[in-house]
C-alpha cells in the first residue's frame, strides 16, 4: 500500500536534520529509510571518509550510507543536499548474506554532470525482504553538511495488502479540500459486498476493492483518479449505507467506461458523510491500481465556518437573541473560524448590514458601530490593517457576478506595501509581490473576530415599524474585490443572525405596598398599555390564590395564604411579561393595657409601661414623651387630682392600629403646716413641742419624723377639733422629714430647730514663760459676768483640768497662773446647767534654744595633712568639740595637724546659751592613706600580632596612668596592645591615685616577636580536568609550611602538584608558614577544573495533539549554551524551548547538545508524537418534535474514536448516535457532541432540539361564592394562539377563555370545566367550583326602648334562621356597630334606631329596625334623716340603684369611725337596707355624719359629703 503526494520531493526536506550529526560513512552504522508505505525519506551528515570503490562507477573519496529493506521489486531513489556545488552520486549494493559481512553486489551506479544539488535513479530486480545499502558520496568531495535520501518502493503484486470486504473498506484519511489523498491498491480477491446485478456500471461480480472517505466541512464534490498497469478497462461506484451488513443501500455515482487503465470522476457529496467506493474492472482483470481521492470545496464559498455570539446586555434578563427592550445595549462578536483560501483568494471584508431597530447613535458618520470593543487583529504574515470603509469605497471586481457595483460598508484589509485602497491590495495572507510565488496557506487556521455594541431604538421604533434587530454579515475575497483577478469562490452566503424588538406595554412597578386588613389595588400605569392588563397572585397570568383583580378591586387580609406576597401585573393579549411587586396586609392587632395603680399627686414622675404588643404610644392627661417616640411618664401632678383615663395606641409593621384604656387616680395630700413650736424650758430637757395644723379635725393619722437623724415613728395620732396636733416632750435639736400620712398618701413638712438656753461667752489671752522649763506662764479669761461663781473645764496638753470653781473679779475677768509651755484646749464655763465653750488653742512657749551648725573645709583629705574645725558665732554662748582618738575642745574654731587615718570620724559640736543647750551637730572627717602599685604582664614575651596583656592592682575607687614604648599611655588598671609589633617591645610603668592620693610608679618590661608572612602562588589557576595543578611557597630560610586544599589536600612541602586532577580537586588552597614558633595568617590561591558538560533533554509532551505545544527542556548548566535540532527543519538555541500549534509535521526526534567553559557534551534525544484532532459533526432529524416523541442524535463515523454527548436535562452519552425516548419539554434545548480519537479532543459543536409541552388548562374564578342575583366570572389561563371550551350546570358552554354569568341563580351552583387546545394539543380538563347561595329573611329584634343615661343598658336581641347578625347605625346600613345576635344601646340621651340584618352563607338579607330612647334620670342625695318621723325615716338615695347598681355607700362619725356600710349589686340594692341613723342597732345622736358614696363608674369620681339627724 502506498501513500501519494502531490510534490513528494518536499517530504525529503521536511525530515532533514541539522548539522552536526554523527557520520554514517560505512555499512554497519548505515542511516535505515524504513516504513516504505510511500515516499520514505531519511537524512545523514555526509561521511568522512571512503570505504567502498565502485569498479567503475564514479565515487568521491567521501562515503555515507543508508539502508532499505524492499518491499516489492523496484525502486526509485532521490538523493539531495541544498548545498550548491556538492554535485552528489550514488550506488545501490547488496549483501551475499544480507549483512554487512557478506561480499557486496553494484546493482544500480547513478551519476549525472554539471552542477547540480540532486539526482534521481532507478533500481530493478530487487527481492522483497532483502536489505540494500545506497552509498552516497560528491563529486566535489564536500566535507560537511546535510543530505537527504528518499526512496519509493511500491508492494509487488504478489505481496499487495487487499482489502476486498466492504465492510471493513479501509478509512482514506487525509483526503481534505484540495488536499488529494493517494493509496496504491490491488483487486485480487472475490467480491464479498452487495450485489448490483441488472446493470454493468453497478454489478461487481468480479474482483473488487473498496475504499471509505468521509466528506469534510465545506465540501461539494468527491473527486476520485485511478490508474493501473493492469487494469485496462477499470470502473467505479459510490455509496451510502445505514448499516454495512443489514442496512439499506444507496448509490451515489457511478462512472464506467474507462480506458487505457485509468478512469477519473467527480460526484456530488455532502458535508459530514461517510461514502464507501467499489473499484473493480469491466473485463474481470486483476492486478494493482493507484487510487487517489480529493474533496472540491463548494466553489461558492470561501467562509465555510463563521459564527455571531452576543456576549452581554445591560440587561440580565433579555434571553440570548433577544427580543431587545429600548435603549438597551447589547455587545456581539462575529468570529470567522475557517476561511479557505481557494486559488490565493485571501479574505478581504467583512461587510455587516444592521436592522432598523438599533438607535443611530450606535453609528458614526460613515456607517461604522461606534463602540467598537475588540477590532479584527492581521492574519498574514506580512503587515497590514483592517480598517472601516464606507459604502461606494470598494467595488466587486470582474470575477464577481456583482462586477463594477459597490461591495458595501464594512471592514477591509489593506496591505500597508501596495498603498492605501482595498480595490489595489490583496487580502489578509496575500504577499506584496507577485501572487504565483505566494499561493500558500497564509493565514489558513487563523481566526478573525470583531466585537461591537449597539443600542436598540427608542419605543418609537414599535410605532415606526422598525423592530428588526437583526444583523446580517458577508464575506468577501480578493478574489471577489482588490487586485487578485482569479475568483475561486463567489459572494458567501450571508450571515443572518434575527433578533427582534420588544413593543410590549411597560407598567409602572407601584413598588412595596403595605395595608391593614384589606388593600385597594390601584390604577395600573405604564405605556403602549391595552386596557387588558390585571393583578394576578402567580407569574405569567396564573391566580393560584385568586384573582385576578382589576383596579380598585380590595383584597382582604384572607384572601393570600402569607405576607408579604408578590403580586403581578400582566397583560395576556400582548408578551406576557410580568411586573411583580410585594403587598404585606397586617391584622388589627389586639391591644391590652393593664390596671395602673392608684398614685399620690406628689409621687413624682412614674414611667408608664402594661401596654401590650409594645413599642405602642401612651396618651392622656399628664403623660409626657421623653423625646425618643419609645418611653412615657405620666406626671400626677400636672394631670391634677381625680381619676383619668389614659390611652395606649400601637400601630405595627403593617400600618394596623389598636388602642385600648386604663385609669389612673391621682390622690390628694393629706396638707398639714407647722403652726408653731417651743424650745425647751430649761437647759437640756425635753420640754419643747411642735404644733401641726390644717389636717382634718378628729381624723386619725401615721405620724413620723427625724430627730437629729434619728427616726421617729409611724405614730398614730388623731387631730383634735380643729385639725391640730401637738408633738409634745422634744428636747432641743433638729426635727426634719415631719410626715403626716392617711390611707394613700404622705405630706412632709420641715425641719425645726428647738434651742436650749444661751451659755456664758468669754475670751482668752495668754502669757509665756520667762524660762527654759518655767512656770511663769498665765491665761486670762474675760468677759464673763463680775463677782460670779462658774465652773471651769480645759485641757492642758491634752490632759482634763476640772471642774474648778472660780470667781470672777469686779471686771469679770479670771486668771490662770502658774503655767509651764504648752497647748491648752477645750475651754468649758458652765452656769446654772447652760456651758459656754471656747477650743482655743492657747500655746504658752519656752525662750528660743540656740541651735550648733558646725562646717569644715578639709571633710576629705590625704594622710598629712591638717584638719580644719569651724563653729558658728553666737553673742555670750560657750561651746564644746569632741571627735575620734580622744579629741575635745571649748574653742569655737580648731585644727588638727599632720593628720592620720586615726583622725577620721565624726566631730560633734554643742553650744549653751541662757542656760539653753542646742541640739548636738556633726561633721565628718575622713584621712585616706597613700596608695601602692604593683604592675605585672602574663605577655613578657610574644609574636608580632599577638596582644600584649598588662595588669594593674585592683584598688576600689583608684584611677590608673601607664606609659611605655612606642607612645604608649592608658587610664585603665588592665590594658591590651592587640596587633603587637617589635616597636611596642620596651619598659611599660604604672601610677595609681586613689581618693586624690598619688602612688610611688612602679614597671614591668615586654618583648615582641615579628610573624612571618605566607605568600603562595599557582600557575594553573584555570584548568581542565585530567590536567596537572601547581602550587608554589615563598622561601622563608628556617621557616616550616602547612598546604590544605580541596578533596582533602595537605601538605608540608614548600612547593607541591597534583596530577589527573578532576572537578573535586577544584577550589581554594591555602599556605600557612611558621617560623620561630609564630605562625604566618593563612594565605589562599584559587583553582578551577571545569567538568565536561552532560546533555539531558526531556519533553512534557511526548504525544500530544495537533495545535497544541510541544515542550522540549534542556538540563540546567548555568553559562552553557545549547543546541536543539529536529524535524521540519527545527533548530534552537536556548536551554528549554517550545513549539506552538504543533503539527503532524513537527513528530520526530529532536537531538540536544550541551556547551560549557569551551567543553561540549554527546548529543542527546527525545522523542515527540503529534497525533491530529477530529472533527465532530451532530446532526439531528428531530429538530422539533412534541413532548413524548422520541428525539434523535447523529453523530459523525471517525472509526477508533469515542464520543460524548451532552444536552438539557442532565443528558449525557457515549455512544456515537443515540434516542431519547418519551421526551419532554425538559429535553430542549442545545445538544453537544464532543469527538475524541488518540487522546485528541475535538471543538464541541451543538445543535437545538425543540420540544413542544403539550398546553395546561389552569381555570379559575374570582367568584367561587356569590350570592343571588350576582355576576359569575370565569377566567382562563391565557396561551396565545389556543382556543377554549367551557361547560358547566343548566346547560352553560363557551369558547371564550374568560366568561361571565349575569344574575345567576341556585341552578347556577355547581363545576365548571375548561379543555385548552394549543398547537393541536388538547389539554386535560380541569374545572373550578361555584356555588350561588340564596338571601335569609328579615330578622326579628327586641329590647327595652326606654332606659336611664346611666343606668345599666339592657341589650338589644336579634333571631331568624342562625346565621351571622349584623348592627348598623343608618338605614343605608353603611355604618357598623357590630355584630352578633345582641348589642348594647348608647346611652346618649335621646331616641336612636339601630337596624339589624342577618348574613347567611355570605348573603345580606334585609334589615329589621328598632328604636331606643335614653333619658336623663336625676340622682337624689337628702341631706338630712329624721329617724323619729315620717317620711324621711331612712335616708333614701333616689335612683341611686338604677343608674349606678354597684355603688357602695359608706358613713363616718366625726371621729372617723365607720359607722355604716352597704356595697350594693342588682340583686341587693342599696333601696332594700338603707341608712336608718342607727349603729349597731343603737340609735345615733344628732349630729352631722361625712358620707362616701363609691358609684362604681370610671366616668365618675366618688360623692362626698354630710349628712344630718335630726331629732324631735
Amino acid at each position: 500500500m502506498m501513500i501519494k503526494f502531490k510534490n513528494y520531493i518536499l517530504l525529503g526536506f521536511l525530515f532533514g536534520l541539522t548539522f552536526g550529526l554523527n557520520a554514517q560513512n560505512t555499512c554497519a552504522t548505515a542511516t535505515p529509510v524504513t516504513d516504505l508505505t510511500g515516499v520514505v525519506c531519511a537524512t545523514s551528515s555526509v561521511g568522512t571518509t571512503s570505504t567502498l570503490t565502485s569498479g567503475g562507477c564514479e565515487e568521491g573519496t567521501i562515503d555515507t550510507w543508508f539502508s532499505f529493506v524492499a518491499q516489492g521489486n523496484n525502486a526509485d531513489i532521490t538523493v539531495s543536499n541544498p548545498i550548491s556545488g556538492w554535485r552528489p552520486e550514488f550506488l545501490v549494493i547488496e549483501s551475499s548474506d544480507n549483512t554487512c559481512t557478506g561480499a557486496f553486489t553494484l546493482m544500480n551506479c547513478t551519476d549525472q554532470s554539471g552542477n547540480y544539488t540532486s539526482i534521481t535513479g532507478s533500481v530493478a530486480s530487487l527481492t522483497p525482504g532483502n536489505t540494500y545499502w545506497i552509498v552516497v558520496s560528491s563529486n566535489g568531495n564536500l566535507t560537511s553538511g546535510t543530505l537527504s535520501v528518499c526512496v519509493t518502493n511500491p508492494l509487488s503484486v504478489s505481496g499487495c495488502a487487499v482489502t476486498s470486504d466492504d465492510c471493513a473498506a479501509p478509512v482514506l484519511n487525509g483526503a481534505d479540500n484540495n488536499s488529494q489523498v493517494c493509496q496504491s491498491s490491488c483487486n485480487t480477491g472475490n467480491n464479498p459486498g452487495p450485489d448490483f446485478t441488472g446493470n454493468n456500471c453497478y454489478d461487481f461480480p468480479d474482483a473488487t476493492s473498496w475504499f471509505q472517505v468521509t466528506a469534510p466541512a465545506g465540501s461539494a464534490q468527491l473527486s476520485i483518479d485511478i490508474t493501473s498497469p493492469d487494469l485496462t478497462n477499470p470502473y467505479y461506484s459510490i455509496f451510502t449505507t445505514a448499516g454495512c451488513t443489514s442496512g439499506s443501500w444507496t448509490i451515489i455515482d457511478c462512472y464506467d467506461g474507462g480506458s487505457g487503465g485509468a478512469i477519473s470522476g467527480a460526484s456530488n457529496v455532502t458535508p459530514g458523510t461517510t461514502y464507501l467506493i467499489a473499484v473493480s474492472d469491466e473485463n474481470g482483470l486483476e492486478g494493482d491500481f493507484d487510487f487517489c481521492a480529493d474533496f472540491i470545496p463548494d466553489a461558492s464559498l470561501c467562509n465555510v465556518d463563521d459564527e455571531m455570539i452576543e456576549t452581554g446586555s445591560s440587561d440580565p434578563s433579555t434571553p440570548v437573541g433577544g427580543p431587545y427592550s429600548p435603549g438597551e445595549s447589547v455587545t456581539f462578536c462575529y468570529t470567522i473560524n475557517q476561511y479557505l483560501k481557494e486559488q490565493c483568494n485571501w479574505l478581504q471584508g467583512i461587510i455587516p448590514t444592521f436592522g432598523d431597530c438599533w438607535d443611530p447613535s450606535s453609528f458614526n458618520p460613515d456607517g461604522s458601530p461606534v463602540n467598537v470593543t475588540s477590532p479584527i487583529a492581521q492574519a498574514g504574515n506580512n503587515a497590514g490593517v483592517w480598517s472601516w470603509w464606507p459604502d461606494g469605497a470598494v467595488q466587486y471586481n470582474a470575477g464577481h457576478p456583482l462586477v463594477g457595483q459597490n461591495s458595501g460598508a464594512g471592514w477591509y484589509f489593506v496591505l500597508t506595501a501596495q498603498g492605501s485602497d482595498p480595490d489595489n491590495t490583496y487580502g489578509d495572507g496575500g504577499a506584496p509581490g507577485a501572487p504565483s510565488a505566494d499561493c500558500d496557506p497564509a493565514g489558513n487556521g487563523y481566526t478573525w473576530t470583531v466585537c461591537f455594541e449597539l443600542i436598540a431604538g427608542p419605543t418609537s421604533n414599535c410605532s415606526n415599524g422598525t423592530t428588526d434587530c437583526g444583523l446580517s454579515i458577508n464575506t468577501v475575497a480578493d478574489g471577489e474585490v482588490g487586485v487578485w483577478p482569479n475568483n475561486g469562490c463567489n459572494a458567501d452566503t450571508d450571515f443572518e443572525y434575527n433578533a427582534g424588538f420588544i413593543c410590549c406595554p411597560t407598567f409602572n412597578n407601584p413598588g412595596p405596598q403595605i395595608a391593614c386588613e384589606s388593600f385597594t389595588l390601584p390604577a395600573i400605569t405604564g405605556v403602549l398599555m391595552t386596557g387588558f392588563e390585571m393583578y394576578y397572585s402567580g407569574p405569567n397570568g396564573t391566580s393560584p390564590n385568586g384573582g385576578p383583580w382589576l383596579a380598585s378591586n380590595v383584597i382582604n387580609f384572607a384572601d393570600l395564604p402569607s405576607y408579604p406576597y408578590t403580586l403581578y401585573i400582566y397583560d395576556a393579549t400582548s408578551c406576557g411579561l410580568d411586573t411583580p411587586f410585594s403587598l404585606t396586609i397586617g391584622q388589627t392587632p389586639v391591644v391590652t393595657f393593664a390596671p395602673l395603680s392608684n398614685v399620690c399627686v406628689n409621687s413624682g414622675v412614674q414611667v408608664l409601661g402594661g401596654g401590650l404588643p409594645t413599642g405602642g404610644v401612651y396618651s392622656g392627661t399628664g403623660v409626657t414623651d421623653n423625646g425618643n417616640g419609645l418611653d412615657f411618664n405620666f406626671d400626677p401632678s400636672t394631670a391634677g387630682i381625680g381619676v383619668h383615663t389614659l390611652q395606649y395606641s400601637y400601630t405595627d409593621v403593617n400600618t394596623c392600629m389598636n388602642s385600648n384604656t386604663s385609669n389612673i387616680e391621682v390622690v390628694a395630700l393629706p396638707n398639714f403646716v407647722i403652726s408653731g413650736f417651743n424650745n425647751p424650758a430649761i437647759c437640756g430637757t425635753s420640754t419643747g413641742d411642735i404644733t401641726l395644723s390644717g389636717l382634718t379635725p378628729l381624723t386619725g393619722y401615721s405620724l413620723s419624723y427625724l430627730d437629729d437623724g434619728v427616726p421617729v415613728g409611724p405614730l398614730a395620732i388623731v387631730t383634735d377639733a380643729f385639725g391640730d396636733y401637738v408633738i409634745t416632750g422634744l428636747a432641743s435639736g433638729t426635727y426634719s422629714s415631719i410626715t403626716i400620712s392617711d390611707a394613700n398618701c404622705s405630706f412632709v413638712q420641715g425641719p425645726v430647730s428647738l434651742s436650749d438656753l444661751t451659755g456664758p461667752t468669754f475670751m482668752l489671752s495668754g502669757s509665756n514663760p520667762t524660762t527654759c522649763n518655767g512656770v511663769e506662764g498665765s491665761i486670762t479669761i474675760t468677759g464673763l459676768i463680775a463677782s460670779t461663781n462658774y465652773d471651769l473645764t480645759y485641757s492642758d496638753d491634752g490632759v482634763i483640768v476640772g471642774p474648778v470653781n472660780i470667781l470672777t473679779d469686779a471686771f469679770g475677768n479670771w486668771v490662770i497662773s502658774g503655767l509651764n509651755a504648752g497647748s491648752y484646749t477645750d475651754f468649758i464655763i458652765d452656769i446654772g446647767g447652760c456651758a459656754g465653750t471656747n477650743a482655743g488653742p492657747i500655746n504658752l512657749v519656752d525662750p528660743t534654744i540656740p541651735i550648733a551648725s558646725p562646717t569644715t573645709t578639709t571633710a576629705d583629705i590625704c594622710e598629712g595633712a591638717t584638719i580644719l574645725l569651724e563653729g558658728n558665732n553666737i553673742a555670750g554662748a560657750t561651746y564644746s568639740w569632741s571627735g575620734p582618738n580622744g579629741f575635745s575642745s571649748t574653742n569655737e574654731d580648731e585644727s588638727i595637724a599632720l593628720a592620720g587615718v586615726v583622725n577620721s570620724g565624726t566631730y560633734t559640736f554643742t553650744i549653751t546659751n541662757n542656760g539653753c543647750i542646742s541640739v548636738p551637730a556633726t561633721v565628718d572627717i575622713n584621712v585616706n592613706p597613700l596608695p601602692v602599685a604593683t604592675p605585672t604582664t602574663s605577655t613578657p614575651a610574644i609574636c608580632e600580632g599577638l596582644t600584649i596583656l598588662l595588669n594593674g592592682n585592683t584598688i576600689s575607687g583608684a584611677t590608673y596612668s601607664w606609659s611605655g614604648p612606642n607612645g604608649f599611655s592608658s587610664v585603665n588598671e588592665d590594658v591590651s596592645i592587640n596587633s603587637s609589633t617589635p616597636a611596642n617591645s620596651g619598659t611599660y610603668s604604672l601610677t595609681i591615685t586613689e581618693n586624690g592620693c598619688v602612688s610611688l610608679p612602679q614597671t614591668v618590661d615586654v618583648v615582641v616577636y615579628p610573624t612571618p608572612v605566607a605568600s603562595p602562588t599557582t600557575s594553573t589557576p584555570v584548568i581542565c580536568e585530567g590536567g596537572t595543578i601547581l602550587l608554589e611557597g615563598n622561601t622563608i630560610v628556617g621557616a616550616t609550611y602547612a598546604w590544605t586544599g580541596p578533596n582533602g589536600f595537605s601538605s608540608i612541602n614548600e612547593d607541591e602538584s597534583i596530577t589527573s586532577s578532576t572537578p573535586a580537586n577544584s577550589g581554594t588552597y591555602s599556605l600557612t608558614v611558621t617560623n620561630n614558633g609564630c605562625v604566618s595568617s593563612p594565605v589562599t590561591v584559587n583553582v578551577t577544573v571545569n567538568p565536561t558538560p552532560i546533555a539531558s533533554p526531556t519533553t512534557s509532551t511526548p504525544v500530544i495533539c495537533e495545535g497544541s505545544t510541544i515542550l522540549l527542556e534542556g538540563n540546567t548548566i548555568v553559562g552553557a549554551t545549547y543546541a536543539w535540532s529536529g524535524p521540519n527543519g527545527f533548530s534552537s538555541v536556548n536551554e528549554d524551548e517550545s513549539i506552538a500549534s504543533s503539527t503532524i509535521a513537527n513528530s520526530g526526534t529532536y537531538s540536544l547538545t550541551v556547551t560549557n567553559n569551551g567543553c561540549v557534551s554527546l548529543p542527546v534525544t527525545v522523542n515527540v508524537t503529534v497525533n491530529p484532532v477530529p472533527t465532530a459533526s451532530p446532526t439531528t432529524s428531530t429538530p422539533v418534535i412534541c413532548e413524548g416523541s422520541t428525539i434523535l442524535l447523529e453523530g459523525n463515523t471517525i472509526v477508533g474514536a469515542t464520543y460524548a454527548w451532552t444536552g438539557p436535562n442532565g443528558f449525557s452519552s457515549v455512544n456515537e448516535d443515540e434516542s431519547i425516548a418519551s421526551s419532554t419539554t425538559a429535553n430542549s434545548g442545545t445538544y453537544s457532541l464532543t469527538v475524541t480519537n488518540n487522546g485528541c479532543v475535538s471543538s464541541p459543536v451543538t445543535m437545538n432540539v425543540t420540544v413542544n409541552p403539550a398546553p395546561t388548562a389552569s381555570p379559575t374564578t374570582s367568584t367561587p361564592v356569590i350570592c343571588e342575583g350576582s355576576t359569575i366570572l370565569l377566567e382562563g389561563n391565557t396561551i396565545v394562539g389556543a382556543t377554549y371550551a367551557w361547560s358547566g350546570p343548566n346547560g352553560f358552554s363557551s369558547v371564550n377563555e374568560d366568561e361571565s354569568i349575569a344574575s345567576s341563580t341556585t341552578a347556577n351552583s355547581g363545576t365548571y370545566t375548561l379543555i385548552v387546545t394549543e398547537n393541536g394539543c388538547v389539554s386535560a380538563p380541569a374545572s373550578v367550583s361555584v356555588t350561588v347561595n340564596s338571601y335569609p329573611t328579615i330578622p326579628s329584634v327586641s329590647g327595652d326602648n326606654e332606659m336611664c343615661q346611666f343606668a345599666a343598658m339592657e341589650d338589644m336581641t336579634a333571631s331568624g334562621t342562625g346565621g351571622v347578625y349584623t348592627w348598623y347605625s343608618d338605614a343605608t346600613l353603611t355604618s357598623v356597630l357590630g355584630s352578633g345576635n345582641s348589642l348594647t344601646p348608647n346611652n346618649s340621651v335621646g331616641t336612636t334606631s339601630y337596624y339589624v340584618t342577618e348574613t347567611v352563607n355570605g348573603c345580606e338579607g334585609p334589615a329589621n329596625v328598632i328604636n331606643i330612647s335614653i333619658v336623663v334620670c336625676d340622682l337624689l342625695i337628702p341631706t338630712g334623716i329624721t329617724p323619729d318621723a315620717s317620711p324621711n325615716e331612712t335616708w333614701e338615695l333616689v335612683n341611686l340603684d338604677l343608674v349606678y347598681p354597684n355603688n357602695i355607700v359608706s358613713i363616718y362619725n366625726r371621729w372617723g369611725n365607720l359607722i355604716y356600710s352597704h356595697e350594693s349589686n342588682p340583686s341587693n340594692p342599696y333601696s332594700l337596707n338603707p341608712w336608718d341613723g342607727t349603729y349597731e342597732g343603737k340609735k345615733l345622736p344628732v349630729a352631722s355624719y361625712y358620707y362616701i358614696i363609691n358609684l362604681n363608674n370610671e366616668a365618675k369620681d366618688a360623692l362626698k359629703g354630710t349628712v344630718t339627724i335630726i331629732r324631735n
